[in-house]
């Protein structure tokens, strides 16, 4: 069976909050859930005491293990102490990586109001944004896709790109009408695959969304941020998550042991749908778990 190799970089991605001020349904992060009220907001020393064993882990950050480095959430443009952060990861993290600087993923809403310090600190550390695009039609809110790409093309000129679901990536060919209409959805089943381990073969989440969170690497969204889905449906399901299901980085001392840890397939995986997850249409979420979970074939 293939797995992760021992040369497959580290990508790193972080919340810096949790919550969003979009509501898309089946959000893999589940920032669209309302338990995210709970959310206990992340300070600056959180933060740095989060990425300090990861900067020693990766050999103080160097390009040879990292492959990219990313601040997102939910909507990191919510978080109040954003500047500070970002002066501190890309302190940690300077270099330009394969997949380029330090990047920030926004969808955009909140720029208009973003005052001069925070356009400065994205230009002096030469931050790297992305404006994650949503169907304007799906997002209950009205959303000016072309005035956010003016705002990034004004104040950080060079160093934004945009992402959407669609077959059209790039700044230079956006159009509203081919943005992606379609997501991945229902990735849960209910009982659980002891087969699982083929799923992870082609499993993108694994390889490329790994996330950081309260000093432990998760390297799966569903399970990185399992606290928010529990709490929101608790009693409507029988998921377990399991010690296993993290790579504890205060048990681990050097790159190698990390990458070893990689290798390993999260028992948590039994309850995913891996490349068989259902195709649904962007929508505003209901918090209903059937927007995760689905027992039935395509």
């Amino acid at each position: 069976m293939e797995s992760l190799r021992r040369t497959d970089k580290l990508r790193i991605e972080y919340h810096v909050t949790d919550r969003c001020n979009l509501n898309c349904k089946s959000c893999s992060h589940y920032s669209n859930l309302k338990s995210t009220n709970k959310e206990i907001p992340k300070n600056f020393e959180k933060i740095k005491h989060d990425f300090d064993k990861i900067w020693k882990l990766t050999n103080e950050g160097s390009p040879d293990c990292v492959e990219k480095v990313t601040l997102l959430g939910g909507e990191p443009l919510l978080f109040k102490q954003l500047i500070p952060t970002i002066d501190y990861v890309k302190h940690l993290f300077p270099y330009d990586y394969e997949e380029g600087p330090l990047q920030i993923v926004t969808n955009g809403i909140l720029l208009e109001k973003m005052k001069d310090d925070f356009w400065e600190c994205l230009r002096r550390n030469n931050i790297a944004v992305c404006l994650s695009i949503y169907p304007t039609d799906f997002t209950g809110k009205k959303l000016d896709h072309q005035k956010f790409m003016e705002i990034l093309a004004k104040e950080v000129p060079g160093q934004w790109f945009w992402y959407s679901a669609g077959p059209e990536r790039t700044a230079d060919s956006f159009d509203e009408a081919k943005i992606g209409q379609q997501f991945s959805s229902k990735w849960l089943h209910s009982h659980y695959n002891e087969d699982h381990e083929k799923y992870s073969i082609d499993c993108h989440w694994r390889k490329t969304c790994t996330h950081l969170v309260d000093n432990k690497i998760y390297q799966c969204p569903l399970i990185a941020y399992w606290k928010y889905f529990d709490m929101q449906f608790e009693g409507q399901h029988n998921f377990v998550i399991q010690d296993e299901d993290a790579i504890h980085l205060d048990r681990i001392d050097s790159f190698e042991e990390l990458q070893k840890e990689r290798e390993k397939v999260p028992p948590f995986c039994g309850y995913c749908r891996g490349h068989e997850a259902i195709t649904d249409q962007w929508g505003i979420t209901k918090n209903n778990i059937s927007e995760y979970v689905w027992d039935g074939q395509e």
